[in-house]
Order: structure tokens, then sequence, then C-alpha cells
């Protein structure tokens, strides 16, 4: 039997492993699984640099400009695309998110985003309209401060401890300013411009208040686990909460008033895709998984099954999707936001301006008081330097 290797980031889920072993039983390919660390862009970044290693990876889209400047990417063709139905069997901006110099080197195969999930008893107590409450800055200013009346519950838990993902939270915020993280040919930075560093400041004193000290420093699970147990009045997280509330270990003033609203201005979304490696030897059988991983029958079972978001139009037509109001509004997150370009070295920025992020809340937090915009300008600035030197040195 043919042996083929494949990369994932973070799990390797059961109803994935029912889909390879349907995908064996269909093509007689044997799928061998490895997941990677928390160091998983370092090893994609040794895959290319040493040619060798799995076949096919599971990427994010941000990771594909560097590894595309690498040469260690196969480019998918014309007619591979067209075996897949082409671009509008998919996402618009999942596909997009695949494209770079030219080509087509990332097909995508499962979508993210981030949205905002409160409590209507809540907001109806504290005299707040659901249906303005998170429509625009000023509005869910003007939530947290009313919910913050609520004695016996904090009016926003958010993950503020050491978050990787912290730029998929400020992003909106930073778009919805005008603003921008990287120029889009990737030689210097924007976050410390007047509109990025608006929208930075807008997100830090819009959230800052309304985290009570009992709710600093969760991360993405803590504060779920503290918006499930009736603690919180509104989090922001990503499509995995519509997951719990149906179980029956969900506390019944949770499930049954829990809205869902989008994040103002443009949200955040990003994909995770499909590459096939320059070094594998098995150029057919890895462009099989490929296909196979986004066939609609797949996208519409075992890619939802596994608590991801399909990347096909096909399956957005179908039930939970075309029914479920809390998937169409992540349906419409998905149409209308934004991904995180795939820029050269926007890994070394990533990892740079992560730090400072995730730094300001601590600094925040240790003096409320304190000028949030004097404490973000000062800690960026110093970074923006040392990285315009880098992304484009004197020549």
């Amino acid at each position: 039997m043919n042996q083929l290797d494949l990369s994932l980031t973070y799990e390797f889920p059961e109803p994935l492993q029912k889909a390879l072993q349907l995908f064996t039983e269909e093509t007689q390919i044997q799928v061998n699984v490895q997941v990677l660390d928390h160091e998983q862009r370092n090893q994609l970044s040794d895959f290319a640099l040493h040619k060798t290693g799995p076949d096919v990876s599971e990427i994010g889209n941000t990771w594909l400009g560097n590894l595309a400047a690498m040469n260690a990417l196969r480019p998918f063709s014309l007619a591979d695309i067209r075996a897949m139905d082409g671009p509008s069997a998919f996402l618009s901006g999942d596909w997009a998110a695949g494209h770079h110099g030219g080509q087509q080197f990332a097909i995508p195969w499962r979508s993210d985003t981030r949205v905002i999930y409160y409590r209507r008893d809540l907001l109806a107590q504290a005299g707040i309209a659901e249906d303005t409450a998170f429509s625009s800055i000023p509005h869910i200013q003007q939530a947290l401060a009313r919910l913050q009346t609520l004695e016996t519950i904090s009016p926003l838990a958010l993950n503020t401890a050491k978050n990787p993902m912290i730029i998929h939270l400020v992003a909106p915020w930073v778009w919805q300013a005008g603003g921008d993280f990287m120029s889009s040919d990737g030689r210097r930075t924007l976050f410390c411009e007047p509109q990025a560093l608006a929208g930075l400041r807008a997100f830090y004193e819009t959230f800052a208040p309304a985290i009570r000290p009992e709710v600093q420093n969760l991360n993405d699970s803590d504060a779920t686990v503290s918006y499930m147990q009736a603690k919180t009045a509104v989090i922001i997280t990503g499509h995995w909460m519509l997951n719990l509330l149906p179980r029956s270990d969900t506390l019944p003033e949770i499930q049954q008033n829990t809205g869902i609203a989008l994040t103002p201005g443009v949200p955040y979304n990003g994909v995770m895709a499909l590459i096939i490696w320059n070094h594998s030897r098995k150029d057919r059988e890895a462009l099989k998984l490929v296909q196979f991983l986004t066939r609609p029958d797949i996208q519409t079972t075992f890619v939802q099954e596994a608590g991801y978001l399909p990347v096909l139009q096909e399956a957005y037509g179908r039930p939970p999707f075309s029914t479920d109001p809390g998937y169409q509004i992540i349906r419409q997150s998905l149409e209308t936001g934004r991904h995180l370009n795939a820029i050269y070295m926007w890994g070394l920025v990533e990892d740079q301006l992560t730090v400072v992020l995730n730094g300001i809340w601590q600094t925040i937090f240790a003096d409320p008081e304190m000028d949030i915009a004097a404490a973000i300008e000062a800690r960026l600035k110093p970074v923006a330097a040392r990285l315009d030197r880098i992304l484009s040195p004197a020549s």
C-alpha cells in the first residue's frame, strides 16, 4: 500500500481520523499523520529549508508568503483547480488567502473567525437594547459600561494571558480605524501609524475597564468557562462556542439567553489551508488527498463533525449553517471579513507584535489609571523601528 505523510497543526480529531480511513479505503493510500507542536511555524520552515518532511501540510494562511518565497511549495495548476470545481466553489476570501505571487499555492480547507457572544437577559436587566448593543464601538463602550452596574457578574471575559492569537482580536479595531500592520510589499511596519494606534487605543480603552480582576489573565478556554459558568456577560471567541451551547451540561440560562453578534468594523477571518511540498516525490497521491479533504461530502460531514468551519459555499447552504441563527452570523462574518495578508517576513513581525500587545494587558492590569494611549505608543515605537531596519535595511 502506498504511504503519504501529512502534518497537521494543533490536533487530530476523531472525525478527521475517520475521514482519512475512508480516503485509504477509496485510494489504497495510507496517510501517516504528524501533529506539529507549538513551534509549528519553525517546524514548517525547517521542512522548507531542508527539503524533507511530510508530503502535505496544513498551514495558517499568513505563513504562505515565507514558504512560497523559499520556493518550497508546489503550485496548483488550472487543471488541479478545475478538478476541485474551481475558485467559485470556495468562500471567496478563503480562496484568495491561498494565492501568492500570481499563483495558487494553498487550497483552503477550514475557516476561522471571531464573533461576540452575550447574555440577552443581562443586557435587558442593564437596560441595553440588544439590536444595537454591539453595532459600533461607541455602542459597545456604552453596553459594557452599563453592564458594570451588575455587581454579581463581570461584564467581559477575554483571552489576556499571553494570547498567541491576540492579533486576531485587535485586527478589526485596527482596520476599523483605517490602519494596518504591515505595508503590502512587506518593507515596513504600519502599526505605529496614527490610524493603527487609534484602533489599538480604542480596543484597550473599550475592554480594559470591563475586565474585572477575577477574570484577568485568562486564556481562551478559561474565558469560555467563565461565560459557560454564568460568571461573565460577554465574550469574544470563535465558532466553537456554538458547539458547547446544546450540550446537556450547559446551564439553562446560558442555553436560553445567548446571543451572537458581529465584531465592529471588518471582522477578522482566518483560514487553514493545505499545501503540497516541492520536495514530495508523491505528487499524484498528495493531490488526491488535497482534493479529497476539500470534497463537498467530506466538508459537510467529517470537517463539521470535527468542529471546524468548512470552506465550501455548498456547505453553507445546508443545516446547520442555513438554519441556525448563530451559524448565520458566523457565515456573515466569513462573507464580510478580512484575512491578514500572507506577506513575506510577517512571521517575524507577528511574533514581536504579539509579545508587546500581550504585555500591554499586564501594564494596564497593574495600573488601571495609566495613560493607555501613551503606553501603547511607548511600547510599539521601538519595536517598529527595529523591525523596519530588518525589513528594509539601508543599501
